[in-house]
């Protein structure tokens, strides 16, 4: 499963949850005032894990979706396919590389391979992915990533 699309199922479940929450109506009600992540107070957080209205996950997910929809994605992973976009010489350096393959690696002339970014499990839970290799940032998270 992608990296996008666990978010995506993790924004939606939280949108359903809170829909549920505030949906509820009279049962919310009667347990106290219904409970929004905009306005929370830290007792207020007590008080809606304890009446059930909330779990501690579906609170954690709740903030880590409302960070993404206001900070976006401040890097994306250097990949072969995208290379040219971020590094515009990279044709000229591909063929650098290429031209001195068969040097051995001690022979200063020789151009390294990029190591492009990629997605690995990590090895304390391999269902967590995380970034390897080449990555590169975005000045501005909130309005660059969006278009990345």
């Amino acid at each position: 499963m992608s990296y996008a699309s666990t978010f995506a199922r993790t924004g939606f479940f939280a949108f359903v949850l809170m829909g549920a929450l505030v949906g509820a109506g009279g049962e919310a009600q009667a347990q106290g005032t219904p409970f929004h992540l905009m306005e929370a107070t830290i007792p207020d957080v007590h008080r809606a894990i304890q009446e059930g209205q909330i779990t501690c996950r579906g609170l954690v997910e709740a903030y880590i979706n409302r960070a993404k929809a206001y900070n976006g994605t401040c890097n994306a992973l250097v990949t072969e396919e995208n290379a040219s976009r971020f590094l515009p010489s990279y044709s000229e350096y591909k063929a650098a590389v290429e031209a001195t393959l068969n040097r051995p690696d001690s022979d200063p002339g020789k151009t390294p391979p990029i190591e492009f970014g990629r997605m690995e499990p990590t090895a304390s839970d391999p269902s967590v992915m995380q970034q390897f290799g080449m990555t590169v940032a975005f000045p501005t998270p909130g309005r660059c990533a969006r278009s990345a």
